[in-house]
């Protein structure tokens, strides 16, 4: 089945089931203890959380690169507020097919847009330690290396988007060139059985020439 049909979400096309979610946090470690662990951080977050985002985009915005993408204040108010729901999510302690799903959407956003993986890697890895130093001043005994884990899962899945999407542009592609190949192939007989008709036949009178003869 082709990548670009419509009719399928972005998880069946990806193959992300309850089966492969349950096997990719096995594969992370991420078990009920680590996703009830996280679950318990979201109040030392919850009140702080415009802080950490405050600090984010700080760090972000230092970036020349990144701060050229951001381009201008309404879109880094929207960037804000879609975050800190982020944050928040990545503390809900239910990390099932809604919370994919959502996952996926993003990552499909940041390939069609053309956010190179190196950005959206360094974004991740700064959200990480700023949110690991607001959870130690909160709380130092909080079990801060949970995070990594579900970052790592959500890198995961938008990565998967990001390869999703490329063997469809790739697919997208070899339709166009098959298709015109056909067209090419068509037009190739039409001139050929032309210029047999022309070979044949005299081109005054129409009439067949010598060599139809």
């Amino acid at each position: 089945m082709s990548r670009n049909n419509p009719t399928q979400s972005l998880a069946e096309k990806l193959g992300v089931t309850p089966t492969d979610l349950r096997e990719r946090k096995q594969l992370l470690g991420i078990d009920s203890d680590v996703e009830a662990a996280l679950a318990r951080m979201k109040p030392l977050v919850e009140p702080g959380v415009d802080e950490v985002i405050e600090a984010f985009y700080e760090r972000q915005l230092s970036v020349p690169a990144i701060r050229a993408m951001i381009g201008d204040k309404d879109t880094l108010i929207h960037l804000k507020r879609a975050m800190r729901r982020y944050v928040l999510e990545l503390f809900c302690g239910d990390y099932g097919e809604d919370y994919a799903a959502k996952r996926l959407r993003v990552g499909r956003i940041h390939g069609r847009i053309g956010i190179s993986s190196k950005y959206y890697v360094g974004a991740i890895t700064l959200l990480m330690a700023v949110l690991r130093d607001h959870l130690r001043r909160q709380d130092p005994t909080a079990p801060v290396e949970h995070l990594k884990l579900i970052l790592l899962f959500d890198l995961e899945l938008t990565f998967d988007t990001y390869v999703h999407g490329l063997f469809g542009q790739v697919e997208a592609a070899n339709e166009v060139l098959t298709a015109y190949s056909h067209e090419l192939e068509e037009l190739v007989r039409e001139r050929t059985a032309r210029i047999e008709m022309l070979s044949r036949t005299d081109q005054i009178t129409g009439l067949n020439n010598r060599r139809q003869f």
